[in-house]
């Protein structure tokens, strides 16, 4: 379980979730992952798991600045709009 994985900035909780996700519904994944954080340990956690990151929440701009994209709260994003953060050359997820 992730619980037993070393904490962030250790890439292994991302990869050992990957693997679950992989191992339960690899269909519904399809290559799409992405991590929303909110600080810096979790952005580079999931940078050295291979994992695009968005940062959400009052985070100062050095931080924002690590990760892939940023946005102030995730009240109302679409998962179209989350995806066209990390991958702008993906079709809308119909």
């Amino acid at each position: 379980a992730a619980e037993d994985a070393p904490a962030k900035p250790s890439p292994e909780p991302y990869r050992r979730a990957l693997a679950r996700l992989h191992h339960a519904r690899a269909r519904a994944v399809r290559g799409l992952v992405v991590a929303l954080e909110d600080g810096l340990p979790g952005i580079r956690a999931a940078r050295a798991a291979g994992v695009p990151s968005v940062v959400v929440g009052d985070v100062p701009a050095h931080v924002a600045l690590e990760a892939d994209a940023f946005v102030p709260s995730i009240a109302g994003l679409t998962i179209d709009a989350l995806v066209s953060f990390v991958w702008p050359e993906i079709e809308p997820i119909v």
